[in-house]
């Protein structure tokens, strides 16, 4: 279902969870925060400082990611759409 100009929202299967998920089509990093990876199971190393980079966030200041999940995920869009994440940013939002 459309949510923005550039972002669709859907339920999606993570592993054996489903939840509610924003796709930003021009988003470049695939991102998930702390709440919803402790509800889905994502096990996720927390950052050192500024370690796994950081992203853009409101007016445009640098927010460094909390952590990254180990090891790569599986995300189900549906029957046959499949995306492999080699790497998940957690980012603790608000």
């Amino acid at each position: 279902m459309p949510y923005d100009s550039d972002l669709f929202m859907g339920l999606v299967g993570i592993g054996t969870s489903i939840t509610t998920a924003i796709l930003d089509t021009g988003g470049a990093r695939s991102m998930c925060d702390v709440e919803t990876a402790a509800k889905l199971g994502i096990v996720w190393q927390s950052a050192k400082g500024n370690e796994f980079g950081s992203y853009q966030g409101v007016g445009g200041h640098p927010v460094p990611y909390a952590g990254v999940a180990k090891g790569a995920l599986r995300v189900q869009f549906g029957e046959k759409a499949v995306l492999y994440v080699p790497q998940m940013k957690i980012i603790n939002h608000p």
